[in-house]
């Protein structure tokens, strides 16, 4: 069965098993919010389970409400030798210097799954959501240097997908405490102050700030058009619809808006692209015909965007932990937008998805390796001239 051939799933559907789904490598867009032209129904969902026995410790709560992890990350021997990154052009072997090094684990748990995360502006601080403490995800927020998680989000809600707005002193999320999911923004210091951004009856997802601050992308449901992408502009209290589209990412320039969106010809894989605020000059950057380009993320300079890439998965025995699943998250890529050549940075086993850029070239993102879905980070490899 193709992707266009499998029935339409209900957006909250959608997003309850993709939420599950993402121990699996599956947080990605076709699975999490899908379109009627390109929809995947997932067939039942992973259970919580423990990396081995030397992690499976209880995790303590600490006074803050959130989980108190410890301060070491695995044993040297649970972290693999650095994977060998190559170009994505086999006819064009591109030689890169190192292979990506200082591989790191940030949160060693083994209880629920972490998903979508941030790095602050100044680095001393991710935010991810998480199941560690609870069924439904929650927002929490660590800091880079200490083993401490804070629980940002309380409730019964699910809250999703943060962002640090510019000057690191709020986190916008995507929650359905109201019913369906809107944009929610909360303050760093304050957990209690929670400001509705969108109202819309359609779900919203995904929030990216302008570098200003002033305005916030984000992709709405509309009815059967699919999702769309959208502009709140804060300071004129008004939206823009700019076209098609998933996980905007803004531009540390401003100037562009990342995103993902499929293809309307061939197996509609999903390919990145990139917009203007205003929604003009639409613009393809990379694209697969054997497999999805989805979560893209800018480098600090703009010069590079890394992503996800999702692959189908072999006909396997009914029966078989990953049957009838249809896809699967796979590997880390980059792309360098000067010249266009991209890079694929991980070949591991397990599943990498959801990168995102911190300070120094450190690149973070969610893996299961472990077991259990974790923040892990890493430096990708400089590239060769």
């Amino acid at each position: 069965m193709t992707m266009r051939d499998q029935p339409f799933v209900p957006p909250l559907r959608v997003l309850t098993l993709a939420w599950r789904l993402a121990g699996r490598g599956a947080m990605a867009a076709w699975l999490l919010l899908a379109q009627p032209a390109c929809t995947y129904h997932p067939a039942g969902a992973p259970d919580e389970k423990l990396t081995s026995a030397a992690e499976a410790k209880p995790v303590p709560e600490s006074a803050a409400g959130g989980a108190e992890l410890e301060s070491q990350g695995p044993p040297p021997s649970r972290l693999e030798k650095p994977e060998t990154a190559r170009s994505a052009a086999l006819d064009d072997p591109r030689p890169l210097r190192q292979a990506y090094h200082d591989l790191r684990r940030h949160t060693p748990r083994s209880i629920g799954e972490d998903a979508g995360l941030d790095i602050s502006p100044d680095g001393a601080a991710v935010v991810f959501a998480s199941t560690s403490n609870s069924n439904q995800p929650k927002i929490y927020l660590k800091d880079e240097n200490s083993p401490l998680v804070r629980a940002v989000t309380t409730g019964e809600s699910r809250d999703l997908q943060p962002k640090f707005s510019p000057d690191g002193k709020s986190i916008a999320f995507a929650s359905d405490r109201e019913g369906n999911f809107d944009i929610w923004m909360v303050r760093v210091a304050q957990p209690n102050s929670l400001e509705q951004i969108t109202s819309s009856p359609e779900d919203e997802l995904h929030p990216t700030f302008s570098p200003d601050g002033r305005q916030i992308a984000f992709c709405r449901r509309s009815g059967k058009q699919g999702w769309n992408l959208w502009v709140e502009q804060r300071d004129r209290q008004s939206q823009i619809e700019l076209g098609p589209g998933l996980f905007p990412e803004w531009s540390p320039t401003g100037e562009w808006i990342a995103f993902q969106r499929a293809s309307e010809r061939g197996e509609r894989w999903f390919a990145v692209w990139i917009i203007r605020p205003d929604g003009s000059d639409v613009r393809q950057v990379v694209a697969f015909d054997h497999w999805g380009a989805i979560q893209p993320t800018w480098s600090l300079d703009g010069s590079q965007l890394a992503f996800t890439t999702t692959a189908r998965l072999p006909d396997l025995p009914a029966g078989t932990d990953l049957a009838g699943r249809g896809v699967k998250g796979d590997d880390l890529w980059i792309i360098e937008l000067r010249q266009g050549r991209t890079f694929q940075l991980t070949h591991h086993e397990g599943a990498n998805w959801k990168p995102v850029w911190g300070l120094n070239g450190r690149l973070y993102f969610v893996s299961d390796r472990y077991g259990s879905p974790n923040i892990l980070s890493l430096v990708p490899p400089e590239v060769e001239e």
